[in-house]
């Protein structure tokens, strides 16, 4: 057996071994319907370095998710393999990061989510004893977004996946232009021109709204614009 792994999909990155109770009917989803085992959904190709197996479940470490915490992967989802080389991914032009983001489609807040077509692998391995909601339907396939994982989607997963790297991601400006991000550790949002921004928000998901009026909302927020492209 090799001691690294790369993904063949786009592939779920939990911080629990326990998959089988997770994903049983209702989802195991808090008081504001997230998922919080759910860390982050790693992209194809994705090198991962295999601590520990537990049966079909993987201890694993991953550079594309730098964690002090346990991370855990279906062994499904990844081929082992005993020479690791990281495959290298490049940031699209700006016109296209802003055309995807102008017509990225009205997704649920997904927490550690970062794809809009979801993972229906995860249907399969984990199928559910009954019948879902919408929402949990969505929720079981991953199919939807965090605020960072928006951008991390939009970007081919080449900007840092949590906000309190994006607040030292690229530098800080004053006045915003086309892709500039706004920033504070704990969430972002995305400029799609001076006058209009992109986030996706907890209970809202993906949301468009007026820079005037939501620059107004987060008066007493210390954030940052930061420029990355």
């Amino acid at each position: 057996m090799g001691i690294f792994g790369f993904t063949t999909t786009k592939t779920p990155l939990f911080n629990t071994r326990d998959l089988t109770s997770l994903f049983k009917a209702p989802l195991g989803l808090d008081s504001q319907f997230l998922l919080r085992p759910l860390e982050t959904i790693l992209f194809p190709k994705s090198l991962l370095t295999i601590k520990e197996t537990f049966g079909n479940i993987l201890a694993v470490e991953s550079d594309d998710y730098p964690s002090s915490k346990p991370l855990y992967v279906d062994r499904r989802f990844i081929i082992e393999t005993e020479t690791p080389r990281r495959s290298l991914r490049m940031l699209p032009k700006a016109s296209i990061l802003k055309e995807r983001l102008i017509s990225y489609p009205k997704l649920p807040y997904v927490w550690g989510g970062n794809t809009r077509s979801g993972i229906p692998e995860i249907f399969s391995y984990y199928p559910p004893q009954k019948s879902l909601s919408p929402y949990e339907w969505l929720s079981w396939h991953f199919r939807g977004v965090d605020c960072s994982g928006l951008l991390y989607d939009v970007s081919n997963g080449t900007t840092p996946r949590n906000t309190k790297e994006l607040s030292e991601f690229g530098y800080e400006v004053t006045s915003p232009k086309p892709l500039d991000i706004i920033v504070w550790p704990g969430h972002v949002l995305i400029f799609l021109d001076k006058n209009h921004l992109i986030e996706s928000k907890v209970g809202d998901g993906v949301t468009f709204s007026k820079a005037k009026d939501r620059l107004k909302e987060l008066e007493k927020i210390p954030y940052q614009i930061r420029r990355w492209v």
